[in-house]
Formats: structure tokens, C-alpha cells, sequence
């Protein structure tokens, strides 16, 4: 499955993931490769498995940029501001 980070708290050691499906499902630090860092937005291919507290993802792998195009929608970026130009100096 692909998905987003939601947030990752790396202290805490969980977060949630947001599937394709916009469902969240927990994920834990033992599920995730060590040495890797989870941020908020990164894509993400995982697995899910069934447990008494609900869906949690395992096997968590960051996606490259390609995939996360199919992941979840993208929030638009803004335009930057254009530069005022300058003003034209008057002749004498």
C-alpha cells in the first residue's frame, strides 16, 4: 500500500500514517528500517496487518518521489511574490 506520513513523533517512537484510501493506520518504530527518518508528508509504501487496537502498518519503506505522486494529492504550492520593479529615475 502507499500513503503519507500524517506525523511521526521519533521521540515517542509512533505516528499514523494516511493511506490512499484517507484511512490512518498507527505505525510503530520497530516497523520502520532503522536509520531512517519519518517527516510529515513523506511518502511511504507499507504493509498493514490486523491487530486488537486496529489496522498498524509494517514493513515501512520511504517511496521515492515518483510514487508519491500516486499516493495521496498534493497540496498546491503558492506563487512566489513578484519583485516590485524599479522605479525609472527622472532626467533633468
Amino acid at each position: 500500500m502507499k500513503g503519507n506520513i500524517k506525523w511521526y513523533n521519533a521521540r515517542k517512537g509512533y505516528g499514523f500514517i494516511t493511506g490512499e484510501d484517507g484511512k490512518d493506520i498507527f505505525v510503530h518504530r520497530s516497523d520502520i528500517p532503522a536509520g531512517v527518518t519519518l517527516n510529515e508528508k513523506d511518502p511511504v509504501e507499507y504493509e498493514t496487518e490486523e491487530t486488537e487496537r486496529g489496522l498498524k502498518a509494517k514493513n515501512v519503506k520511504v517511496a521515492s518521489a515518483e510514487s508519491a505522486e500516486t499516493a495521496a494529492p498534493a497540496e498546491p504550492k503558492a506563487k512566489p511574490k513578484a519583485k516590485p520593479k524599479a522605479k525609472a529615475k527622472a532626467k533633468e
